[in-house]
Order: structure tokens, then sequence, then C-alpha cells
């Protein structure tokens, strides 16, 4: 898949989109947002030797008067990956969501942690079960922080059609590179208003 071409910078292209515009919606939400933090309650080894590693997280929220931070890692996953279709009943080609699912899975054994709250997303959009129901949780505390709590519904369905659509653009942006070509000024703005 091009999403997972190693080569050039369009490596992180997806996973960027999706920390920045997750990062956008939180702030907007009301709550306080870093981009990339280095989490030390998550450090794996003993500090100072080489076997150890920084957990850094894509975004990490708190909304003020909260009790606890939110570690959010975001992560995209090709449906069509050999490593997802190598036994052919577990073929993620033919199991929606299952890509995304396997990408939450993996980022639960590395951290270990109920913590972590992992945003997945398949490259054609789809976003994991699991993603949405912390969307889910996430998207209450906002509401409860705005005292609006008709919000959530709101919240929810427009931070899933953002998210998708960075994921899709993002996509889009890759297929276009791999053909040698790249989106023009006016195919660009339509991306950066769609993700606003």
């Amino acid at each position: 898949s091009v999403a997972q071409c190693c080569k050039g910078p369009a490596k992180q292209r997806v996973h960027r989109a999706l920390e920045r515009i997750l990062h956008r919606q939180l702030q907007a939400a009301g709550a306080e947002a870093d981009l990339e933090r280095v989490v030390p309650d998550l450090f794996c080894g003993v500090p100072g030797s080489e076997e150890g590693r920084e957990a850094i997280m894509a975004v990490v929220a708190h909304f003020p008067g909260g009790c606890r931070q939110l570690w959010f890692d975001v992560t995209d996953r090709c449906p069509h990956a050999a490593r997802y279709n190598e036994v052919p009943a577990r073929s993620s080609s033919t199991i929606p969501g299952h890509a995304a699912s396997e990408g939450v899975r993996e980022k639960r054994q590395v951290y270990g942690s109920t913590f972590v709250l992992p945003i997945a997303f398949e490259t054609y959009g789809r976003p994991a079960s699991e993603t949405v129901n912390i969307l889910e949780d996430v998207v209450l505390l906002a509401a409860q922080h705005a005292k609006d709590r008709w919000g959530a519904p709101r919240l929810l369905q427009r931070w899933l059609l953002v998210l998708q659509r960075a994921v899709l653009w993002g996509v889009a942006d890759l297929d276009l590179l791999a053909l040698g070509a790249a989106a023009s000024a006016t195919e660009a703005r339509i991306a950066r208003a769609a993700l606003l």
C-alpha cells in the first residue's frame, strides 16, 4: 500500500494529519492539548539505560478541572498490508475494521496500559470500534466541561467526520505523490477547509 511506504517524507503524512485534527478538535472543545509529548509515566526500562524507551503520545490533553490527562496515540493501518492477510481466515481485506482493531491491539501490547487511548483508522476511513468507544467517552467529558449535555452527539459526529476526512485526504495526497503529481492549490484549499 502507498500509505505504508517507507520512502521519503510521505511515511507519516496520514499520521500527522490525524494527530493535528484530533489536537484541534480537543482544543475547540475546551481542552488543553499538546502535540507529540513525552509521557514519563509510560517510560519502559531503566532510566538512563539504552534499553529504555520513551513513550511519546501523539496528543496529550486534559479538560480544566479534570482529574487526569488523556493520552492519545493515533495510528493508520492499511487493510491490504501483508501482516494482516497472512492467514486467510483472518484476512483484514475481507473483514471490515480488522486492521484498525489490530492497530488498537498492538498499541495496547506496547503500552500495556488502559490509560493510553488508541485512535486507529484504516486507510479507507473506517475507525476501529474501540476508537469510536474512546471518542464517545471523550466527547462526554467535553460536553460535561461545556455544561452542554446535548453537545456530545454533535461533537462525536463532527470528530468522526473530520478524522475520517483527514485519513481520506491524506491517502489521496499520498496516491498523487506516488503518481508523481501533487494537489493543485484549489484542491489544497478545499482539503484544508474540509478539515477545519
